[in-house]
């Protein structure tokens, strides 16, 4: 059941939908691996070697993951590069009232701003009134150029201390997209920054509900016989079948990378999928990119806090030609978006 999740990154969605549920089983397989590696060391440890063999074969998608590095400081000269799921800039997540401060200040672009990055992609912003009036002179007070584009009504942006020279989608499907800011960092370089963000699984609050206390009886060991497994098929149904359409999104986006395999690029957003699936390895294995977490950061990483899914579904990708990552890193903040943004700082390589 690992090595099965673990190959289902490499067959797209549209051909086996079902396989997409693997992948986001694997860290229960891979959980029930490990375990049965310590009992058969226990029991009968001359079969010890066929979950350890597993454990081998699969380790580039355990430390994609949950990786382990190195504390790596951020270093003077670097671009910090932050993408995050503003959840409408904090508005959908409570209420409205508690979402800017006494002085019209949208709490959310405050603490993007504390955090001082250079560049920003992100997803699920707001145009319009709300952003003249919360968001707009937060940004020219602090010297941020920005670019949006609104898609299936959510709004992918760019806030970048470096002027943004083009806006471009490179994917435009039924349902949210990808798109291309052209970033001018000096006068011989220009960043290629492509935010994304893939199609949602699109589960009500009630299906959330339903994950979530299915969650809780399993952990429970006298609440097993009370699982709503009709509850459980219908959420299980519904990620598989959001699954196909993300698959095509992430066909384009990696094709677009392949194209422009050469420039300077990095791509950023919300995948709505983790480490081990179609969508992030297509992605991440099309031209030279890394993930800046999983090469420097550490842990699981979760980036939705909601509703006992604990998941990395926010990805920080670069062109390994061009940037070497430090200090990538996770801000919890649950209390502004039900997504936690991801940091990084990239120091260019000579």
């Amino acid at each position: 059941l690992l090595c099965l999740s673990v190959a289902s990154t490499y067959i797209s969605p549209e051909k086996i939908r079902i396989l997409s549920l693997a992948g986001l089983a694997f860290p229960f397989f891979l959980g029930g691996t490990i375990f049965m590696l310590f009992i058969s060391l226990i029991f009968a440890w001359r079969r010890s070697w066929i979950p350890l063999v597993g454990l081998i074969l699969c380790a580039n998608s355990i430390d994609d993951y949950f990786p382990i590095n190195l504390p790596s400081p951020a270093p003077k000269q670097s671009l910090k590069v932050m993408s995050y799921n503003t959840a409408n800039f904090g508005l959908w997540t409570g209420s409205n009232k508690n979402k800017n401060d006494k002085n019209g200040d949208n709490r959310l672009v405050r603490d993007i701003l504390r955090e001082n990055p250079d560049i920003v992609g992100y997803q699920e912003g707001y145009s319009g009134s709300q952003y003249d009036k919360h968001v707009k002179p937060m940004l020219k007070r602090n010297g941020m150029h920005h670019s949006s584009v609104l898609s299936n009504g959510n709004y992918i942006g760019c806030i970048s201390r470096y002027p943004i020279l083009e806006t471009q989608n490179i994917c435009t499907t039924q349902a949210n997209e990808a798109v291309l800011f052209k970033i001018k960092l000096s006068n011989a370089d220009t960043l290629y920054f492509v935010v994304c963000h893939l199609k949602s699984m699109n589960l009500s609050e009630d299906e959330r509900k339903v994950f979530k206390e299915n969650v809780d009886q399993l952990r429970d060991e006298d609440g097993n016989d009370d699982l709503n497994y009709s509850g459980l098929f219908g959420v299980a149904r519904k990620i598989a079948r959001a699954s196909e359409p993300r698959a095509k999104q992430a066909d384009i986006i990696a094709d677009f990378i392949n194209k422009n395999k050469d420039r300077n690029i990095i791509v950023c957003g919300d995948f709505n999928d983790t480490p081990v699936s179609y969508t992030y390895q297509t992605i991440a294995n099309a031209g030279n990119l890394d993930d800046a977490f999983v090469k420097a950061g550490n842990g699981l990483g979760r980036t939705f806090n909601r509703h006992a899914m604990v998941v990395r579904i926010d990805h920080i990708l670069y062109g390994e030609d061009f940037w070497e990552p430090h200090a990538a890193h996770i801000l919890d903040r649950p209390d502004r978006s039900d997504h936690n943004a991801v940091t990084v700082h990239l120091r260019r390589k000579k």
